[in-house]
């Protein structure tokens, strides 16, 4: 799956490329423009040159980063298979016995002591424990 993601990627890059390419193009070669000119419109009406390449000069670019970052985010793609813990339901929670309590105003003892918390949260922590009882 992730090979496929890369190669969407590097084609939705080689495709932005392309469209820049024909850009480019049709600013510098007026046989290209006007070929392309006569068989398109521009708001119900024939475009003229000076049309299709005004309009080119802000599409291919425009194009051109849009298919480019989204080939780059294809290409940067990872893929991780779902777990099967994340399928089943969450235990419910069990009444607080003493033993938990202690439990936990000792994990947030140890986190004040290795500076995971401050003093002032820790102080907090601990009235909501005592608190919940």
């Amino acid at each position: 799956m992730e090979r496929r993601l890369h190669i969407l990627g590097g084609i939705l890059i080689l495709v932005g490329l392309a469209l820049l390419a024909v850009d480019v193009a049709l600013q510098f070669d007026d046989g290209l423009a006007r070929s392309i000119a006569d068989t398109s419109t521009c708001n119900s009406e024939p475009c003229t040159v000076d049309q299709l390449r005004t309009m080119s000069l802000f599409a291919g670019p425009i194009t051109f980063l849009v298919c480019g970052g989204f080939g780059l985010a294809l290409l940067k793609a990872r893929v991780t298979p779902a777990s099967p813990e994340g399928k089943q339901p969450a235990p419910a929670p069990e009444p607080l016995a003493d033993a938990d309590l202690s439990g936990r105003l000792r994990s947030i003892d140890r986190l004040r002591e290795q500076d995971g918390i401050t003093d002032s949260e820790h102080a907090e922590q601990r009235r909501r424990i005592l608190d919940s009882v």
